[in-house]
This record gives structure tokens, C-alpha cells and sequence, in this order.
């Protein structure tokens, strides 16, 4: 989590603070370094390279705040998080609230002239030690409620926040800033808590129709969120990649492709059933035969471990090509995509990177890896779909949305023939 100082309008140049374990009021400076807060006092800040975590007491537009950071030198002191409206940070908590940057757009009925309703509350499973919550969408739906039946740690609220933050991402298909954190604690304070952000300011979101092809309001929303908790647990990081794909700059080719190319191989792997190449019978056989060789013993351990896994595995290429028959024609085509030509392209950058492969110039070949990192992300979101249950009639809708917002720019190009 980072704290970034152009989410937070910092009220004054300089503070008068009162550090942890200490009784008297100092002057530190406010200084804006890399888009981080600092506080700087000749004086200097407790330092400990082994414990250096701080609190340091104030007061922000009159009203009482605690800034919780590092000091990262005998003068400097990071801002971390800053809660403003209590004096002191509370163990426990009953509710939060928070904005998303296009929540609005998720929460657009799907149908046209349909109006738009409150979501929930719906159920949020439990995960990763955080208890089942409550989540409600306001009617406009710009802001997000979760609230627990039994007072919670922020951290159990926060793994709640990330992972429909991720959702979020996902059904957009764009960067989903989030904004403040306004907490509620047992006597019923409420906190703005600014900090608790992955990533910095989502860079101004490209021109999109405000119809998802998928929304949050209707009656199978409870059902598509209760899935994405169980595969971010049962798929881990498949979501978590899908999501991060969407922050990537997009000079960063390469590495999208190695992200994107090892999110479908751990999907596919943990998610399709296919007939198996050999029977365990034959399998037997061949370790048999070996077992029974005379080797030295860390050369026959080694050759029955590689050949098992070779025996008992699915080719990528056999999950990838089963992908694109499962998908089907009408879907490829929604989303100008040859999928003889991404089969290949998949192939061939996936096995350039894993295994060094790749004819001379297949690096420099800026067209097809280009278009191959985005033909790989529609590819990555349509096979996650189709996993969380999407009917026949959404893979459609997503296909067309993808197509049309990514194909653009590779017409008539290696991979899309988008007119």
C-alpha cells in the first residue's frame, strides 16, 4: 500500500506535530518528494532501522489527525496514512465506505432505458482471514458500503476492498482508482483515512460506451461476486493479474506478455478437464521400464520425474486451442480475432519466454507482439468469464465491448481484422 501525495490536498507547508512517545509540540517542515509526503525536522524523528513505524499527532483543517508513517532518516519522516477526524486510531471497526472511479459504469443496467437501482446488500464470502461482510451500492452508484455484523479489524475490510477493486477493473476494463476511506468505528466516529492505495492516479480513461457488458445490478450479481471470492482463492493470482494488466503502461510489451501468457496457462490448467493424452496403463509402462533400467540413482530420479510430468500433463497449446473451440467463431469474430493466427502468436511469445526460443528478429517484430499482448488480454477476461458462469449472450457483449476498444489498433494487422 502507498500513500500518494496528489490524492491528498496537503493543507500547509509546515505542521505542529506531536511525536509518538513525546509530550512536546514541534515544527516540522511538509515537503512533496515523488509524489510522497514528508515531514522534515532538523531535530530529527525517533529512528530505528529495525522498528522504524511512527505516529505522529496534528491537526489538519482544525481537525484532529494522526499520520502514521517511517521515519526514513534521523530528519525525514514518510507519511504513510493519515486519518483525519479522530484522536486515536481505532482497533476495531463497523463499516466503510469509499468512492470508485467508474463504479458508475459497472452499476449501468444492461438493458437500455432500464433505471438504475441500489445494489444489495449482497454477501461478501469470507476470505483470506477477513469474516463475511455486507456490501451495498448507493443508487447513483458512485459509492460502496461494507459493513460487518461483528466489529473488524480495518485489515479484514481491506481484503474485501481489493478484491471487488480488482473486480471492478476487470468489468471495465480500465484502471479503478479508489478514493478516501470513511471508517466507522464502535462509538460511531467516523475517519477519512487517506492511504491504503496500490496504485497511483489512473491515467484519464479512454472513450468508452457507458453500457458494460456485464453489470452489477440485476439478480445475478450476488451470484458473480460470491464466484470471483472463490477464484481468488481457488485461481490466486489469476484475478490479481487480470486486474494488474490494466495498470501496466503500455510500453511495458514484453512484460505484459509474460504476465498475461502465465494468467491463462494457471487458469486454464486449474479450470479445463481434457480427455488424457495416455492411460495411467501406459504411463506405468514406461515408469516401469525405467524403474527398472540400470541408471545411477539421481539420473533415473530425475528421468521418472520429468517423464511422469510430461505423461500425466496437458500441453498449453492443447488448453489454448480447446479455449478458442469452447469460445467459438461468433465470439472470436465479436472481437476481431483470428484465433488460428493468436493460437500461434501465443504460442511462439510464450515459448520465446519461458524456454528462449523465437526465430532472429522476433523481438524487434514490435506488430505482432503489440498485438499480441492485446489479443492475450481479451483472451485472458473471455476465459475468465466464461469460468465465473457468463452466459452465451455476455461472452458476446464482452467480445463486441473488447473488439471494438482494442482492435482498432491493430487492423488488418497479424492477429485482428477489425474493419
Amino acid at each position: 500500500m502507498t500513500h500518494f501525495a496528489s490524492d491528498y490536498r496537503w493543507p500547509a507547508s509546515s505542521l505542529a506535530v506531536t511525536i509518538q512517545a513525546r509530550r512536546d509540540v514541534e515544527v516540522a517542515e511538509a515537503l512533496v518528494m515523488n509524489d510522497r509526503l514528508i515531514l522534515r525536522r532538523t531535530g530529527g524523528f525517533p529512528y530505528n532501522s529495525a522498528s522504524p513505524s511512527v505516529n505522529v499527532r496534528t491537526t489538519l483543517d482544525g481537525n484532529p489527525a494522526i499520520l502514521r508513517g517511517v521515519a526514513t532518516s534521523v530528519t525525514d519522516f514518510r507519511v504513510d496514512e493519515v486519518w483525519i477526524g479522530v484522536a486515536d486510531i481505532p482497533e476495531l471497526v463497523t463499516e466503510v465506505s469509499t468512492r470508485f472511479e467508474h463504479l458508475s459504469v459497472a452499476c449501468t443496467p444492461t438493458r437500455r432505458g432500464a433505471a438504475r437501482m441500489a445494489v444489495g446488500p449482497i454477501t461478501l464470502p469470507a476470505l483470506d482471514g477477513a469474516r463475511s461482510m455486507s456490501m451495498f451500492i448507493e443508487v447513483d452508484g458512485e459509492s460502496l458500503t461494507i459493513a460487518a455484523k461483528e466489529p473488524a479489524p480495518l485489515d479484514e475490510f481491506e481484503v474485501h476492498l481489493l478484491t471487488f477493486q480488482d473486480l471492478l477493473t476487470f468489468l471495465v476494463d480500465e484502471p479503478s482508482g479508489r478514493e478516501v476511506l470513511r471508517v466507522k468505528s464502535l462509538n460511531g466516529e467516523v475517519a477519512q483515512v487517506h492511504e491504503r492505495v496500490r496504485f497511483p492516479r489512473a491515467l484519464p480513461a479512454e472513450s468508452r460506451a457507458a453500457r458494460p457488458f456485464v453489470s452489477l445490478i440485476g439478480a445475478e450479481a450476488a451470484l458473480g461476486i460470491e464466484r470471483w471470492w472463490s477464484a481468488r482463492k481457488g485461481l490466486r493470482p489469476v484475478t490479481e493479474m487480470a486486474a494488474a494488466l490494466c495498470y501496466a503502461p503500455s510500453v511495458l510489451v514484453e512484460s505484459d506478455l509474460a504476465v498475461s501468457a502465465a494468467a491463462l496457462d494457471r487458469l486454464l490448467t486449474k479450470t479445463m478437464r481434457l480427455p488424457r493424452r495416455f492411460s495411467r496403463s501406459d504411463v506405468k509402462e514406461v515408469v516401469d521400464a525405467i524403474d527398472g533400467a540400470v541408471l545411477d540413482l539421481p539420473v533415473k530420479t530425475a528421468m521418472l520425474e520429468g517423464v511422469k510430468s510430461a505423461l500425466n500433463s496437458t500441453p498449453l497449446r492443447t488448453k489454448i486451442e480447446e479455449l478458442v473451440r469452447v469460445l467459438g467463431p461468433v465470439v472470436l469474430g465479436n472481437a476481431y480475432i483470428d484465433g488460428d493466427k493468436w493460437v500461434t502468436a501465443f504460442m511462439e511469445t510464450r515459448n520465446a519466454i519461458a524456454h528462449g526460443a523465437g526465430h532472429d528478429g522476433f523481438w524487434t517484430n514490435q506488430s505482432l507482439l503489440r498485438a499480441t499482448r492485446r489479443a492475450n488480454r481479451i483472451m485472458l477476461i473471455l476465459a475468465l468469464l466464461q469460468h465465473l458462469g457468463a452466459s452465451g449472450r455476455v461472452l458476446s457483449l464482452a467480445a463486441t465491448d473488447l473488439g471494438d476498444k482494442h482492435a482498432k489498433w491493430h487492423r488488418r494487422g497479424p492477429i485482428f481484422d477489425a474493419p
